[in-house]
């Protein structure tokens, strides 16, 4: 079984894995793959706009191995480190 977002964080269902590619939505650009890495990069948004925690404290909170791997993956999808998100915001 995979995990496949339908678009929202709150749309992920568990299914087997060829219907799970049908049924990505092409709209948001996810892939299969990284829904599941995105849900997560939208709980540090949040996160970092309405705690005082810690970057490295949200960084374990969400699962990340290392401060590295949450610091790349956010960039990735928000073309800015957690920090410069919550300075912006």
């Amino acid at each position: 079984m995979r995990w496949v977002c339908g678009g929202r964080p709150d749309q992920y269902t568990s299914t087997n894995a060829d219907a799970s590619r049908r049924r990505a939505s092409p709209v948001d650009s996810l892939t299969f793959d990284n829904c599941p890495a995105r849900h997560r990069v939208e709980r540090v948004q949040t996160l970092l706009r309405d705690t005082n925690l810690s970057i490295a404290a949200i960084a374990r909170r969400m699962g990340f191995s290392s401060a590295q791997y949450h610091n790349s993956t956010f960039k990735r999808y928000c073309d800015m480190t957690p920090g410069e998100y919550r300075e912006r915001h």
